[in-house]
């Protein structure tokens, strides 16, 4: 997991905690449950490919939140 190891070095560095103490919680999340700016981004991705509904047996895209914080 590279993102975590960035998070956890980006804390590190900005709190001087030790990396043992550093937690990173990722949750992803589909494309047909994601909004950026109002809009919903599976039909936005489709409109912009020119695309007709996606088959839903295709793997989704995912987005990921993450959150972190230091137990010092």
């Amino acid at each position: 997991m590279w993102i975590a190891a960035g998070v956890t070095e980006a804390i590190v560095a900005s709190t001087g905690a030790p990396a043992e103490s550093v937690h990173v919680l990722i949750n992803e999340g589909s494309d047909d449950r994601y909004a950026a700016g109002g809009v919903m981004l599976r039909p936005a991705m489709q409109q912009r490919a020119g695309q007709g509904p996606r088959n839903r047996r295709s793997a989704p895209l995912s987005h990921g939140r993450v959150g972190a914080h230091s137990c010092v």
